[in-house]
């Protein structure tokens, strides 16, 4: 009957040890892993340092949007309008445009700055006299309507400018 004791008294121990083992080591993992995650920065509105880390995924942050886009748009009273726009990293933005059948004088140069007004839609600041928005994809861009809507209908593949 002794030698039962000893043994649960033997094993009580060695359980109490072994938790206590696991819980020193678990305390040490979760503070490495809070060290290691607040270099992140506080959470938007928030004074402190948090695991936060921003997962939303939009056109702006996670397409790689800036470069050169070409088409040529249809024109009601040309050929068509060779299209050519680009984007900058900084938000500045140059949009040629070439009326078709209209002469070398007529072409439109544009420069400016563009602000994402929703997600995946640019606006070209200033441009009122024309299509100024835009809906970013990836390697390309489909000119909106005056309204901002994407347009539809047999033409619709004619307003898309393809990144080259």
């Amino acid at each position: 009957m002794e030698y039962f004791t000893i043994i649960k008294k033997s094993l009580s121990v060695l359980v109490l040890a072994t938790s206590f083992l696991c819980i020193s080591c678990a305390e040490e993992k979760k503070e490495e892993a809070v060290n290691e995650n607040s270099e992140i920065g506080p959470a938007p509105g928030s004074d402190t340092l948090t695991n936060y880390v921003d997962t939303e995924l939009t056109a702006q942050n996670s397409l790689d949007y800036a470069g050169i886009y070409k088409g040529v748009t249809p024109c009601a009273d040309c050929e068509g309008i060779e299209t050519k726009l680009t984007l900058e990293m900084d938000s500045s933005f140059v949009l040629s445009q070439k009326y078709l059948g209209k002469g070398d004088d007529a072409i439109a140069i544009r420069v400016g700055k563009y602000q994402w007004i929703d997600n995946g839609i640019i606006e070209l600041v200033g441009i009122s006299d024309g299509a100024g928005r835009f809906k970013v994809g990836e390697g390309r861009i489909w000119q909106l309507d005056m309204k901002g809507k994407v347009i539809e209908g047999m033409l619709a593949d004619k307003y898309v400018l393809k990144k080259s």
